[in-house]
């Protein structure tokens, strides 16, 4: 995150940024002192004594100018208001001038100076206070406790970094997109991604517990399996362990089992639509199965078909 001086920051790149309320309030932290200056002096005021006030207050204005727009994308309207932050900033800079200070380093502010800077002043809080209720500033409803700008950017976060070295971009892309849809309350479309996922790293999984190609005709080439049956081949080999449901192997198929029978057959139909809660309980469930479907696979095992070479795993979920 940037400092506190950034109007806005990205949240998802090139889509979504956060506004940094704090950079909006700093201008007029730098703004008002100013006028309480001028309030201080009886409107007596040695033109040197504001110029570091006049510098201070230029710089706020100029990062409330160029922060509302990043890459031409406007991020925050306020047309009026920065209008009025040019024409001050402007005048500042014209009144911190090196020639000017020095051409004025034992005069005060005329009548009508102090008058503008007033009036300046108070015309850009005016417009401020108009049009920031209309600016399109929205909040998102926290998720239990999960934080929210990481499920935005990066949701794939809540699996370990050991887990996340094997997985493949496009998991990874369906787990961050699974949280997004969280955040933005899309709840079915992030049961979707979330199931999407651990289907995709449980076809890797197979792969290597069955020494085959995890597709419906057995070549590599052929139509990708579905979690259904990858969930009967791999109970199957399950079962011929000594006590399956205490092996790793058992545990997991039992999870995908149940994430294909009460979410990902059910989520395929259009009159399926999940709830907030069940939505976040699918991502739970894909994300645990996931991690425990690698931390197996680095763990090794009789139940797989040959060695496993984690240094060839890399990105492969």
């Amino acid at each position: 995150m940037p400092d506190s001086g950034w109007l806005t920051y990205p949240v998802i790149e090139g889509v979504m940024d956060r506004i940094n309320g704090f950079s909006i309030y700093s201008v007029g932290g730098t703004l008002f002192p100013l006028i309480n200056t001028c309030d201080l002096l009886g409107n007596v005021v040695p033109y040197t004594k504001l110029v570091s006030l006049w510098t201070f207050a230029s710089q706020q204005l100029d990062i409330l100018i160029s922060g509302t727009t990043v890459e031409g994308r406007t991020i925050v309207e306020l047309p009026l208001t920065i209008a009025a932050a040019r024409t001050m900033s402007d005048a500042m800079k014209r009144m911190i001038a090196p020639e000017e200070v020095a051409r004025r380093a034992n005069d005060n502010l005329t009548p009508d100076e102090i008058t503008f800077l007033r009036t300046a002043i108070q015309h850009f809080t005016s417009v401020l206070f108009a049009e920031l209720p209309q600016a399109d500033i929205y909040s998102i409803s926290q998720k239990r406790a999960y934080k929210m700008s990481l499920f935005l950017a990066a949701a794939e976060a809540v699996l370990p970094k050991s887990v996340l070295e094997y997985l493949s971009q496009r998991t990874i892309t369906d787990v961050r997109e699974a949280g997004r849809c969280i955040a933005f309350d899309q709840h079915t479309a992030a049961g979707f991604h979330a199931v999407r996922a651990v289907e995709a790293v449980a076809r890797r999984y197979y792969e290597l517990v069955l020494n085959k190609p995890a597709t419906v005709d057995g070549t590599a080439a052929g139509k990708p399996m579905r979690l259904w049956n990858l969930v009967t081949e791999l109970q199957g080999k399950a079962a011929t362990l000594p006590n399956p449901v205490e092996q790793p192997l058992g545990m997991i198929s039992g999870d995908l089992d149940r994430i294909r029978a009460v979410y990902r057959n059910p989520i395929m139909h259009p009159e399926m639509v999940l709830t907030d809660e069940v939505a976040v309980r699918v991502f739970n469930i894909t994300t645990d199965v996931i991690a425990a479907m690698i931390a197996d696979v680095q763990a090794g095992g009789a139940h797989f078909a040959r060695a496993i070479v984690l240094t060839d795993l890399a990105g492969q979920f």
